[in-house]
């Protein structure tokens, strides 16, 4: 399966989740912690997927995904008690945040200094991208940290949908790009149910 179809089927998984909460005919709430489920499982699968074609901003992001799922309120749930994850929240979840906003920042490094021939070329908006990420998580506004990544999501979506098969191969990191995407579509889904149904 390629990365822009699994990214494509998680996407629409999540939204006909959050359309059949908001019409009451599930038990599916988006503010549940499904979504950081799913972002972290298309991290580790796209990250196994495509580690031969570039081995450390892959395996980067399948330790992204790989600690976002280890970690995630979802399964805190089902290992821990009430009083447990309470105690980790305050002892442990900073650090897994930095964790993870450390690994995100090194794929964004990644992608504003792309390696084109014997050059590297630096791509301004990826950049940007991280310095807003980056003043995001200072602030400890985590929650909207996919709504900031969503201009250079949808960027990488039309670059991806005017190339051709060949530009797409060639392009060592379209699955990163596509993951961007999906983490960016699935955050946007997410505000805007939190915000539907206030």
């Amino acid at each position: 399966m390629s990365a822009a179809k699994l990214v494509g089927l998680t996407t629409i998984l999540y939204l006909i989740m959050a359309l059949q909460s908001l019409l009451g005919l599930g038990v599916f709430l988006p503010i549940l912690p499904l979504k950081e489920v799913l972002v972290s499982i298309m991290a580790i699968a796209l990250g196994v997927m495509y580690w031969k074609r570039d081995k450390k901003p892959y395996s980067y992001l399948f330790f992204y995904g790989l600690i976002g799922l280890l970690f995630s309120n979802f399964t805190l749930e089902i290992l821990l008690s009430a009083e447990e994850r309470v105690a980790f929240n305050n002892e442990v979840s900073d650090y897994i945040g930095l964790a993870q906003f450390l690994f995100m920042g090194i794929l964004f490094i990644y992608l504003s200094l792309e390696r084109v021939g014997e050059k590297i070329r630096f791509n301004l908006f990826p950049f940007l991208t991280l310095v807003v990420v980056t003043i995001i998580n200072f602030f400890g506004e985590k929650s909207w940290e996919a709504l900031a990544v969503l201009p250079l999501a949808i960027a990488f979506y039309i670059q991806y949908h005017k190339a051709d098969e060949d530009q797409v191969d060639a392009d060592k990191f379209h699955a990163l790009k596509m993951w961007l995407v999906g983490f960016a579509v699935l955050g946007a889904i997410d505000a805007l149910a939190i915000w539907i149904n206030k």
